[in-house]
């Protein structure tokens, strides 16, 4: 029994650590870790301004490969809208600073080809004041542009941003016709609704474990309680 017990749990000790590796298998797109702010703001009806955006050396963008941030503001019609990466609270806003402001805040992302092959899913952390924003994340190789992965008619996280953040499901990566083994831009797009105040941080591309293997991971843990009771 002691020998049942003793290879039961080394294999159990073995399934933890493949757990902690597929868990921990990330590659982080953008922290937003600033010193200084980085703004954008549009005024006018139907237009468009994108402008540079600060890096300090505390912060990762593409796993430290060396990547530009640009951050744009889009009115498809209404008032002012800003996006910014902020210093204080260390994360990405989105804001429209009128009542019937509708757009869109796009972080942009560009820089020598990248292989993100290995990753299937999209994680960030999302905080915001309202109900049904929307996120849509376009990747680019040398050639073409595709959007793989969408989000709709996201939850208020049931406060104000930016002091409420909520981990969102992982987003599944469809690759399609892009060549991820050579990834040369990603925006990250946040669709504008009235009154939008919203952040992200926390951007990721990771290896989503299934759900199977969770469930199996308890059974493994339930059996671990039956053998220490025989």
């Amino acid at each position: 029994m002691r020998m049942f017990r003793f290879a039961f749990l080394a294999s159990l000790f073995s399934c933890a650590l493949w757990f902690s590796s597929a868990v921990s298998a990330a590659f982080i797109i953008d922290d937003f870790n600033v010193d200084s702010t980085s703004t954008v703001i549009d005024s006018s009806i139907g237009g468009q301004v994108t402008g540079g955006s600060t890096i300090d050396g505390s912060n990762i963008v593409m796993g430290g490969a060396g990547w530009s941030r640009s951050i744009v503001a889009d009115l498809s019609g209404g008032d002012q809208m800003q996006t910014t990466v902020c210093s204080n609270c260390k994360a990405g806003h989105v804001t429209m600073t009128a009542s019937n402001s509708v757009g869109t805040g796009i972080f942009s992302y560009s820089g020598s080809a990248i292989d993100m092959s290995a990753y299937t899913g999209l994680l960030f952390e999302w905080g915001a004041d309202l109900t049904g924003a929307g996120v849509d994340i376009i990747f680019h190789d040398a050639s073409s542009s595709q959007t793989v992965a969408s989000w709709s008619g996201l939850a208020s996280t049931g406060g104000s941003a930016p002091g409420d953040l909520v981990t969102q499901a992982t987003m599944m990566i469809a690759w399609g016709s892009l060549d991820s083994t050579a990834i040369t831009g990603i925006d990250f797009v946040v669709n504008g609704v009235a009154n939008m105040d919203t952040i992200i941080d926390n951007i990721s591309a990771v290896v989503p474990v299934p759900a199977a293997v969770w469930l199996f991971g308890s059974g493994l843990l339930g059996l671990a309680g039956i053998a220490r009771k025989s």
